[in-house]
């Protein structure tokens, strides 16, 4: 499944951008697609979440209290998710320590407020559950594409971190 997956992605990344060319070259396929899904998966979560919120509390969907803190993280996690993506306009991918812990970080705190809402909130119904529920799913799915690059690119286990490549 991990493969089906994972080369899928590849294939879809090689048809919109030459990996390799320029700086690219050295960065391997998997982690490039694995950047533009989940840039692209926090991008539509955050504009869901907003959405979601706004018919909230409009009355038009079930009523939940308004977590604008949550909103923010959203906010923080789909404006890295712009910053990947102008990154690989420009053909660059910026796996840097620093931008791979704010992005583990963030992803994490969105897990855990959406988990900490579900069970701690006395208005949790079935149906709120179930609006929550793939974003957990997506989320969680972005904090292992965060690991596997962390891996991949063995940002951890060398003394002199790359900038940029």
């Amino acid at each position: 499944m991990k493969k089906f997956f994972i080369g899928n992605l590849v294939k879809f990344t090689r048809l919109i951008v030459d990996t390799n060319q320029g700086k690219f070259a050295s960065v391997p396929d998997s982690v490039i697609a694995l950047s533009v899904f989940m840039a692209i998966n926090a991008i539509i979560q955050a504009i869901a979440d907003i959405i979601i919120e706004g018919l909230s509390l409009f009355g038009l969907i079930v009523s939940m209290p308004l977590r604008l803190e949550f909103l923010f993280l959203a906010i923080i996690s789909s404006i890295l998710g712009i910053f990947t993506l102008q990154g690989l306009m420009r053909k660059e991918i910026d796996v840097t320590r620093n931008s791979l812990r704010l992005s583990l970080m963030v992803e994490i705190f969105l897990v855990i407020g959406d988990v900490y809402f579900l069970l701690f909130d006395e208005s949790i119904n079935a149906t709120i559950f179930w609006i929550r529920f793939p974003f957990m799913v997506f989320t969680t799915i972005n904090i292992g594409i965060v690991v596997y690059i962390i891996w991949r690119m063995h940002i951890f286990r060398r003394r002199r971190y790359l900038l940029r490549f």
